[in-house]
């Protein structure tokens, strides 16, 4: 699979995921990025590690840290260990603790 087919089916993953997601947190967007918000007001987005085929969710403490781009990266989810099911129970899991 070439470089821009992986983005690809990455970008469009994630784009599935932030649908699914948008059904279960509040959605921001913060500068240009889509981001949710968790009932503590963490803040999560979906973004992707092209050489590593993996998606990430990255985290801000509030929207002022969302804001400044001050994001802390949680677990890698690989494209080629989980379908989109797995992926989205596994990011709950994350997500919640």
């Amino acid at each position: 699979m070439t470089r821009m087919e992986m983005r690809s089916q990455i970008e469009d993953r994630i784009a599935k995921l932030n649908g699914r997601l948008a059904k279960e947190y509040q959605k921001r967007t913060v500068g240009e990025r889509e981001c949710f918000i968790r009932k503590d007001g963490f803040l999560f987005a979906l973004d992707y590690i092209l050489p590593y085929e993996a998606i990430v969710i990255e985290y801000a403490e509030n929207e002022s840290e969302a804001k400044l781009n001050r994001f802390e990266d949680g677990d890698l989810f690989y494209l080629e260990e989980m379908d989109e099911e797995a992926m989205l129970q596994a990011m709950l899991r994350e997500i919640e603790q």
